[in-house]
C-alpha cells in the first residue's frame, strides 16, 4: 500500500517515524527533509479532485457513460468544495442523482441532489446558510429544482423540512402584523397627544393582513377596433353566344355576321338563331384581427383588508385657583372631532370595512405610594446581630490574651527569692560576702522541696490544650466565670 511505500522510504532515508491512525509522524526538525525524500519517489500519490480528474489522461476506447460519470463525480467533488468553504460546515458530501435525458416529454424524470454537511461541535446552521445551500446546488446542475434538494447534517437532521420553512412563515407574517398594528397605533398617538397628553388616550389597532399570493392572466378582446389579418379575392368573368333553336343541323349552323345587342337575351327553343351571354363572379375572403390584450398580474402578498381601531379619551381635567382638580366628560362634539382626526391618521377605507370606535371614560387616578422615612443603622435588622457577634468574639478575645496566657506564663517561669540576714544587734550589716551569700543561695534553692510529678504533668497537658485547641480553653475559663 501506499502507506508501506511511505514507510519504506523513511526508513531508507533514517527519518524517524510513527504511525497513528493511519497516519505517519516525523519529528518536526525532519519535516523537510521528509518531504523532499517522498517528493523525490513521487509519494504520497495525491488523485486529483474536482474539475482536475477531467485533465487526466483517457483512453481512446472511453465509452461516453465513463466520460459523464466523470463529470458528474468532478461535479460533486467542487460543489462539496465550495460548500466547506461556509461558515461552520467542517466537510461536506454531495450526491447528484441525474436521470438520462429523453426525447419523449413522458419519459423525463426530474434530477434530484442530496448535501451531507459535517458541521463543527456546538455550531449549527442558520436558515439563510441551508436555502443558500439549496440554491447553489439547483443552480449548478441543469433541470434540478430547488425543492428536489435535500440538505441532512452529520447528525442525521433534515434540514431542509417544509413543516419548518411553513413554521418561519408563520413567524414572519406574526412580525409582520405586528409591525404594521405598530405603525396604525403611532399614526394615532402622534395627532391625539399634543392636545390630549400622554397618558389622556389609549389605542389599540387590530389589522387583518391578506398574505394569500395571487396571480391573474386576463385576455380583453376589443371589437371595435378591427385590423385586415388577410384578404382573398376571386374574380370570374364569362362572355360568348348560348346555344339556341331547334336541334337538328339547321340549328346548328354558325349565325351570320350581326352587331351583339347591348344586353343579353335568352331566345326560346325553336326561334332559330343563337343568342349571347356574358358571366361575372366575383368572391371576396376577408380574414380580421381583432384587438386583444393579454395581461398576467401578480399581486403582493401583505395587503391590509382590515383594520379596526379603538381608543379611550380620559376626561377633560381643571386646574381651579386654588390647585384643586377637577374632571368633566368630553361632548360630542369633541369625541366626532377625535374620530374624524383619527380616520384621516390611519386612511380609513369604509368599503374594505374598516371601523373606528372612541369612547369617553375617566381613567383611575394613579396610587401615590408615600415613601418611607429612612432607617437609622442601628435601627435596621442587620446591626444587632453584628453587633452581638463582635462582643462576643471581644470577650474570648480577652478572656484568652488577658487572663489564659498571663496565667500560663506566670507558671512557666521559676519562682526566685532572695533571703536578706540582718545581724545581730540590729546594725544592719550583711553577713556573708559576695561570693560566700551566692553559694549559700544555691544551696538554699537544693534545699527547696521539688514539686510533684503530677503538677507538672497537668501544666503541660494544659499548655497543650491552649496552643492545639483555644476555642475550648475559652469554653473552660467561660465556665468557671459563670460558676
Amino acid at each position: 500500500t501506499e502507506l508501506s511505500q511511505v514507510a519504506d522510504s523513511l526508513k531508507q532515508a533514517n527519518i524517524k517515524y510513527k504511525i497513528s491512525a493511519g497516519n505517519i509522524m516525523v519529528p518536526a526538525n525532519d519535516v523537510e527533509k521528509a518531504r523532499m525524500q517522498l517528493a523525490a519517489q513521487g509519494l504520497p500519490n495525491i488523485k486529483p479532485e474536482g474539475f482536475d480528474i477531467l485533465s487526466e489522461d483517457q483512453s481512446f476506447g472511453t465509452s461516453q457513460f465513463i466520460q459523464a460519470a466523470r463529470y458528474q463525480h468532478a461535479l460533486e467533488e467542487e460543489l462539496s468544495r465550495s460548500i466547506s468553504a461556509l461558515r461552520n460546515v467542517k466537510s461536506a458530501r454531495v450526491h447528484l442523482a441525474v436521470p438520462k435525458e429523453s426525447v419523449f416529454v413522458r419519459n423525463r424524470k426530474k434530477a434530484s441532489a442530496s448535501v451531507i454537511a459535517n458541521l463543527y461541535s456546538g455550531h449549527r446552521m442558520t436558515d439563510d446558510q441551508v436555502s443558500a445551500i439549496t440554491y447553489m446546488v439547483a443552480s449548478s446542475v441543469p433541470n434540478l429544482q430547488v425543492e428536489e434538494v435535500t440538505v441532512v447534517d452529520q447528525m442525521g437532521r433534515l434540514l431542509t423540512d417544509s413543516a419548518d420553512k411553513e413554521e418561519v412563515l408563520n413567524s414572519d407574517q406574526l412580525e409582520y402584523t405586528n409591525k404594521v398594528e405598530h405603525n396604525y397605533i403611532s399614526r394615532v398617538e402622534n395627532i391625539l397627544t399634543p392636545f390630549l397628553g400622554i397618558n389622556g388616550f389609549k389605542a389599540q389597532v387590530n389589522a387583518e393582513i391578506d398574505f394569500t399570493r395571487i396571480e391573474k392572466t386576463s385576455e380583453v378582446f376589443n371589437p371595435d377596433v378591427a385590423a385586415t389579418r388577410s384578404k382573398q379575392q376571386l374574380v370570374e368573368r364569362i362572355s360568348g353566344e348560348g346555344d339556341a333553336g331547334v336541334p337538328g343541323a339547321l340549328s346548328n349552323q354558325p349565325p351570320g355576321g350581326s352587331i351583339a345587342p347591348e344586353s343579353s337575351s335568352i331566345g326560346t327553343a325553336g326561334e332559330g338563331y343563337a343568342n349571347s351571354v356574358f358571366k361575372n363572379k366575383e368572391t371576396i375572403t376577408q380574414n380580421f384581427e381583432l384587438d386583444k390584450t393579454i395581461s398576467h398580474t401578480q399581486l403582493a402578498t401583505g395587503n391590509v383588508k382590515r383594520i379596526s381601531i379603538a381608543v379611550v379619551v380620559d376626561d377633560k381635567k381643571d386646574v381651579a385657583e386654588d390647585g384643586t382638580l377637577s374632571s368633566a366628560p368630553r361632548t360630542e362634539e369633541e369625541l366626532q372631532r377625535i374620530t374624524l382626526l383619527v380616520k384621516e391618521a390611519v386612511g380609513f377605507n369604509a368599503q374594505r370595512g374598516d371601523s373606528v370606535n372612541i369612547i369617553n371614560a375617566g381613567f383611575i387616578a394613579p396610587v401615590v405610594i408615600e415613601t418611607l422615612p429612612d432607617v437609622r443603622v442601628w435601627e435596621q435588622a442587620w446591626f444587632a446581630p453584628i453587633v452581638k457577634q463582635s462582643l462576643a468574639a471581644l470577650i474570648v478575645l480577652y478572656i484568652i490574651f488577658g487572663v489564659i496566657k498571663p496565667a500560663f506564663n506566670s507558671l512557666s517561669k521559676p519562682h526566685k527569692e532572695l533571703v536578706g540576714i540582718e545581724g545581730e544587734g540590729g546594725e544592719g550589716q550583711a553577713a556573708l560576702a559576695d561570693g560566700h551569700s551566692a553559694a549559700m543561695e544555691q544551696d538554699e534553692a537544693d534545699a527547696l522541696p521539688k514539686p510533684p510529678d503530677d503538677y507538672e504533668i497537668q501544666l503541660d497537658m494544659a499548655r497543650k490544650v491552649v496552643v492545639e485547641d483555644p476555642k475550648i480553653a475559652a469554653q473552660v475559663v467561660k465556665n468557671w466565670l459563670a460558676v
